[in-house]
């Protein structure tokens, strides 16, 4: 990139910055629960629920609990009540699922743990 096309990129991000957002962006509101339970098992692949424990404080949560878990699955402890959210592998939701309404799934994780395998002849 040479000086003028950064110079003429740049001259339009502050022009437009000028214009402003057509909307005020603000927050949604507080949660109605005050109190979430969740899951401690120490495993890597569930930090990212431990670290989330400061933004839910910042999303309103006023109390952030973590139940100890010393089995790898965490699917009872959902349909149990123990904990209200947490994340587990599809393949240890599908009997869960399948067995009782007390737990949803919500979204997809772990897409990369997983490696399908098959003997040389299959292809597709």
């Amino acid at each position: 990139m040479s000086r003028r096309q950064f110079l003429r990129k740049a001259s339009a991000l502050g022009v437009a910055s000028l214009f402003g957002l057509p909307e005020v962006s603000r927050a949604g509101p507080r949660p109605e629960v005050k109190k979430i339970r969740l899951i401690h098992f120490p495993a890597i692949c569930l930090a990212p629920g431990y670290l989330a424990e400061e933004l839910l404080y910042a999303e309103g949560f006023e109390e952030v609990e973590y139940v100890e878990v010393t089995i790898n699955t965490t699917g009872p402890f959902i349909a149990a009540g123990r904990v209200d959210i947490w994340t587990d592998a599809a393949p240890s939701l599908v009997n869960l699922l399948d067995s009782t309404n007390a737990a949803v799934a919500l979204g997809g994780i772990h897409s990369g743990c997983y490696e399908l395998l098959a003997k040389t002849g299959v292809r597709t």
